[in-house]
């Protein structure tokens, strides 16, 4: 137990409908190890810190109390493993949330975001595949599916989870219609870019410090 507290849990729905079960247990990554060219790892931990401490403001101001984050750029820029490296940092565990399972609807998605375990980050991954502007791509025929009114829903509707935080990730911030990237369901949207010359070499000097 006292190995298990040390280790990241990934979570993810049972295929028959059962709840979140937990798939894995990670070391976690620590941020150094993510190479980014910003300052997107401050900057994200300490909205999070924030937004755990504010639980009351949130409550007196009437809003609700969720957060959303929005990790957008090309394919490989480190965005699945910058919010692994953020969970360790906060000891949160992470709830991978597939849209496009076999058994997911509205009403399942809505089941998921509030029966999601506490003290976790509901991963939603290259959200931009799922849907183009309002429609759902399509799969196997008559299977059921999210519905982009669904999902909105489900993200600050009335049956929607205090407390929760959500980071969604896409290739093309473009594709994404702006109901679903707004402040309220997005919250702060953070760029990551293709390696530069500084990140090649904060890279290169990582793995050979001895070039120093």
């Amino acid at each position: 137990m006292e190995k298990e507290n040390d280790l990241i849990g990934i979570y993810e729905l049972h295929r028959w409908g059962l709840g979140w079960t937990k798939v894995q247990s990670k070391r976690p990554r620590s941020l150094e190890s993510v190479i980014l060219d910003k300052d997107n790892a401050n900057k994200l931990l300490e909205d999070i810190k924030h937004f755990q401490s504010s639980a009351n403001w949130y409550m007196d101001m009437g809003i609700p109390y969720r957060r959303g984050y929005l990790l957008f750029g090309p394919p490989g820029t480190g965005k699945t493993s910058f919010t692994l490296a953020v969970a360790g940092a906060l000891k949160l565990n992470i709830c991978y949330l597939n849209l496009s399972g076999e058994n997911m609807d509205d009403d399942g998605l809505n089941r998921a975001l509030n029966q999601a375990p506490a003290n976790c980050i509901i991963l939603l991954e290259d959200i931009d595949a799922i849907f183009r502007s309002r429609t759902a791509v399509k799969g196997k025929k008559g299977r059921r599916s999210v519905s982009f009114s669904g999902l909105l829903n489900a993200l600050d509707g009335v049956r929607s989870q205090e407390g929760r935080i959500l980071v969604m990730s896409t290739n093309h911030k473009e594709r994404l219609d702006p109901a679903l990237i707004r402040p309220g369901r997005c919250d702060m949207h953070l760029e990551f870019s293709n390696a530069t010359f500084s990140m090649i070499k904060r890279l290169l000097l990582k793995f050979y410090p001895e070039q120093l």
